[in-house]
């Protein structure tokens, strides 16, 4: 399972997640976020971060040439697209960044599969997340139902994932192939990491995988 820990703002934090079997430690990148970094930041965290696990930059709408320099100036590796981009600003990122890999972040609603066909064959991964009036998570949960016809092959779930809600989703849907987990993985305070639920959850997920 390809396991996504995201929105992270310290380094200790960080460090810890690296000490974590996980795919991909990820950096949000949108002002209007309270887990926002910005480009000093992201070079900063990204180069403490082992090549074995993916860099990723959250992004809302950036301009291709703000990526660009983001991709220059630090180890991110992925780009998660986050807000409205159509099919061909990823077509435009792919000739301009052509090493980089592309998620797109899609809604959790009964249009999935629609969304799944306009954006599959243009990235790597699709982010589904639970709709809201903003770009991004809110931490709640989708209906998880949406999932049940359609591929799960480039799917990783996001949306109130955390140690308590893991059991229900492996349970719902078996064959998941990632998942993404931001503020189920936080203490009192948004972007400051807990060790401690970062450990219980791959503790978890150890069990079942092996």
């Amino acid at each position: 399972m390809y396991v996504k820990y995201c929105g992270f703002t310290r380094l200790q934090d960080v460090h810890s997640a690296c000490e974590c079997d996980i795919n991909a430690i990820g950096f949000v990148m949108y002002p209007l976020s309270a887990r926002y970094v910005d480009l000093a930041a992201v070079k900063r965290l990204s180069a403490e971060i082992p090549a074995h696990i993916d860099r990723v930059a959250v992004t809302v709408n950036m301009p291709h040439n703000m990526l660009q320099r983001l991709v220059q100036e630090t180890h991110i590796n992925t780009v998660q697209l986050h807000g409205d981009e159509p099919v061909t600003y990823i077509q435009q990122l792919r000739m301009l960044l052509p090493d980089i890999q592309v998620f797109k972040a899609l809604k959790g609603t009964e249009t999935l599969a629609k969304q799944i066909d306009q954006y599959a064959s243009y990235v790597d991964r699709l982010l589904v997340d639970t709709p809201s009036h903003m770009y991004g998570g809110m931490g709640g949960m989708f209906d998880w139902r949406v999932l049940d016809n359609v591929s799960l092959e480039k799917i990783v779930i996001a949306g109130g994932l955390n140690r308590e809600t893991l059991p229900t989703l492996i349970a719902q849907v078996p064959h998941v192939k990632g998942i993404d987990i931001a503020s189920g993985i936080e203490g009192e305070q948004k972007g400051y990491k807990s060790l401690q639920k970062m450990k219980a959850i791959q503790h978890y997920l150890g069990g079942i995988e092996s």
